[in-house]
Formats: C-alpha cells, sequence, structure tokens
C-alpha cells in the first residue's frame, strides 16, 4: 500500500459529512458552525470556515464562495508556498479582503518526519509557541465582526489550519473530542484531493503519495496529545490567548460574534 493513501477516515462519508462544501478545486472547505460548547451553547454555522488552499477555486468555486457570503480570506501558508502555488488575490473575479500570515510549513522537511513518528505533534507545538503573534492576529481579526463570514486556510488545510482550528474552537468552549474529531475529518478531504491529482496533475500525485504517512495523516491522538500539552502548559485555551497577547476583550468579542 502506497504510504499517504493509508489515511484514517473514521466512520465518516466525504460526500455525507454536512461540514464539508464541496468545491471542484478546493477539497478541505469546511464550516466550523454547529459544533456545541461545554455550557450549552453553539459555533455559530456560515460564519466561520476552514479550508485547503484557495488558489485552486474555479470560476464556479468563486460563485460558491460569494453564495457563502465570505468577507475575509486568511492565508496561513508562507510567501515560498505563495510564490509556487498562486494565492486567492491573483484569482481573476477574486472579491473580499485578503490578509496573508505565514506560518511554518510543517511538511517543508519530509525525510525527518520519516523517521520521527511524533513529527506532526512536536510541529505543532512549534507553531503555537514560535508562531504566537501571527496566531493572536488571527485571533483578533476573526474577533471583529466585520471581518465575518471568513475562512482561513493553509495548503491542505490540515496542520497549520489545523492548529488554528484547535485553538478557536477551544478558545469557545468546544470539548476536546469534537475539536479531535474536526481534526481527523481531513483524512477524507485527503483521499478526495489524491483522486483529482490523479487527473490533473499525475506528477502531483504521485509526489504526494510518496510523501511520508504519518506527515499527511491527521491521526486523532495527534491532536489530542498537542491539547493535552497546551492544557497542561498553559492552564486554559484562553490562558493561552492571554499569554501570546490576545486581549480579554477580544476573547469576549470572539465569542460574542461566533457563539449564539
Amino acid at each position: 500500500m502506497r504510504e499517504a493513501d493509508n489515511i484514517s477516515s473514521g466512520e465518516f462519508d466525504l460526500t455525507e459529512n454536512e461540514r464539508f462544501h464541496l468545491f471542484e478545486g478546493v477539497f478541505n472547505f469546511r464550516d466550523l458552525g454547529g459544533y456545541t460548547t461545554i455550557d450549552g451553547r453553539h459555533v455559530r454555522s456560515g460564519t466561520l470556515f476552514r479550508s485547503d488552499n484557495l488558489a485552486q477555486l474555479t470560476h464556479r468555486d468563486i460563485q460558491t464562495l460569494k453564495e457563502l457570503k465570505v468577507q475575509t480570506i486568511v492565508d496561513l501558508r508562507t510567501d515560498q508556498e505563495l510564490e509556487r502555488r498562486g494565492s486567492y488575490e491573483m484569482i481573476d473575479g477574486a472579491f473580499g479582503t485578503y490578509i496573508h500570515v505565514a506560518l511554518m510549513d510543517v511538511s517543508s522537511d519530509p525525510e525527518k518526519a520519516r523517521n520521527d513518528k511524533n513529527f506532526l505533534e512536536q510541529r505543532y507545538k512549534q507553531i503555537l509557541k514560535d508562531a504566537a503573534p501571527h496566531i493572536a492576529f488571527v485571533v483578533e481579526t476573526v474577533s471583529d465582526r466585520k471581518n465575518l463570514p471568513l475562512v482561513f486556510h493553509c495548503a491542505v488545510g490540515k496542520d497549520r489550519t489545523g492548529v488554528v482550528a484547535m485553538i478557536i474552537l477551544g478558545a469557545l468552549g468546544v470539548n476536546k473530542d469534537t475539536i479531535v474529531t474536526d481534526y481527523a475529518l481531513t483524512a477524507l478531504a485527503v483521499k478526495r484531493m489524491l483522486l483529482w491529482l490523479d487527473e490533473i496533475s499525475p506528477d502531483m500525485a504521485h509526489y504526494v503519495r510518496s510523501l511520508p504517512r504519518n506527515l499527511m495523516s491527521s491521526e486523532p491522538q495527534t491532536m489530542s496529545n498537542v491539547i493535552d500539552w497546551l492544557l497542561h502548559t498553559y492552564g486554559s485555551f484562553n490562558s493561552y490567548l492571554r499569554f501570546i497577547g490576545v486581549k480579554q476583550e477580544s476573547i469576549d468579542a470572539l465569542k460574542a460574534a461566533l457563539l449564539e
């Protein structure tokens, strides 16, 4: 079996899971709304989305994005990735406010990942520490109602996007198991992406399949371990946000904007 094909998908069906919005050129676009918080509230639907690279949108996809009333696009990829793969702001017919906030490219060292079973867990922790000012900026951006609905994305919508989604959902009071399940859903998108690459770029499909399994996976245990580490280190999601410079007023505004 090819390494990247051996990806756990849980019990979810990509075509039936209501969180996915099916685009032609994007495969991991999901609504973070609907999740229940520990205190019984719900994350507002149609307000905050996570995704993979939006530079792959077709013209029909852009119309879908308009129908979702997305106002702000936050791109978490590096400058080098933007140069190689393009960005949303370069798309003819694009709309809304495009914001680039670069986080570390987790997949830039595949050989190291091949020899380290805890590679993703360690990289996620590194992002939370080394990219703290950028994470704070993203949270502040999401907390401002005028920027909503908003979508944030990286390349596959798994690692950097997964870390940001974890922080925001945790700050809203969504429980650990739900956050872990949300992270694991990316496995379904990766499978669909590979089928698309088989058709339009066989060489790229071959490259992705050659990557170490642990680099392309979204195993629940990985995110579970990172959450445990964050809570042990900082005490709570809100304490982490305060530690990295997010004001309490912004945390309160985040909850007011995204919870119902």
